[in-house]
């Protein structure tokens, strides 16, 4: 399917239709069973959401880490300004 829209666009479209096309793609193998001729997807779905669960606590712990950096820098520079603040207020008074 992927290769069918990218068959009919031109490389501009492409690059300003990305949304069109997966991050990602999942690939499964199917399971072999005793029978041999018999074979199922197992575990699939329950892959696919493990994956998921996995990815977005990681994307959670990511932003949590970014805006704890934020919020440090930020307070650093509200801090620096209420100095030069105090500091000029002084100057103004002397």
């Amino acid at each position: 399917m992927i290769a069918e829209r990218e068959g009919v666009m031109t490389p501009e479209e492409i690059a300003l239709n990305a949304h069109y096309f997966p991050n990602y793609l999942v690939f499964r193998r199917q399971a072999e069973h005793e029978s041999g001729d018999k074979e199922e997807w197992q575990g699939f779905v329950k892959d696919i959401k493990i994956s998921l669960k996995k990815s977005q606590q990681d994307i959670k712990k990511q932003i949590e880490s970014q805006q704890f950096k934020l919020a440090k820098r930020f307070e650093s520079q509200i801090q620096a300004l209420s100095n030069f603040i105090a500091n000029v207020s002084k100057r103004n008074e002397s």
